[in-house]
């Protein structure tokens, strides 16, 4: 997820929106990670696009790390898909500081923003899977705030499915 790859995903799904208004859409991931801030931007993207009548089936294949998946998260509800191989990356946001220590404060104060807005999109899907019943054990904003601290959570898809990242592995 680079910004170049960003701009990229945005025209081609502008494009479609002007051309074929409601049109059904799939988003196919195979992402090492990337950017948040402009992985976020794809993110209301897609959220501006649903409310224009488009569902998304966003599809993980390979992996789905950090910010991808993320975005996996943007699908239409019951469109979270990951590939029966397909692994998730979940873990805080990151970032490389330099600066003055103000400068530096400042910038931490906007990653914790960041986290819990993160943390929220990652609880929304859990607890849609959950009132769905696709989640056997649907995961907790705090137990994914917990999961994740200090450390890389790697989830394959039959884990991410049980507890609710996802609503299908196929």
């Amino acid at each position: 997820v680079t910004t170049d790859s960003v701009i990229h995903c945005q025209s081609f799904l502008s494009r479609w929106d002007r051309m074929y208004p409601g049109l059904d859409m799939t988003i196919i991931l195979n992402s090492p990670a990337g950017r948040a801030d402009q992985g976020m931007a794809l993110f209301d993207q897609i959220q501006e696009l649903k409310r224009r009548d488009h569902e998304f089936t966003i599809h993980a294949r390979g992996w789905a790390a950090s910010m991808a998946g993320i975005l996996l998260q943007a699908a239409s509800p019951g469109k979270r898909l990951m590939g029966e191989e397909a692994f998730m990356l979940v873990h805080k946001p990151s970032a490389e500081l330099g600066g003055s220590i103000d400068d530096i404060e400042d910038y931490v104060k906007y990653m914790e923003m960041q986290t819990g807005r993160i943390l929220d999109i990652y609880a929304r899907g859990c607890e849609y899977a959950a009132e769905q019943g696709t989640a056997t054990k649907p995961l907790t904003k705090a137990q994914i705030g917990r999961k994740w601290s200090r450390t890389d959570w790697w989830i394959p898809s039959d884990q991410a499915l049980e507890s609710g990242l996802i609503d299908e592995v196929r």
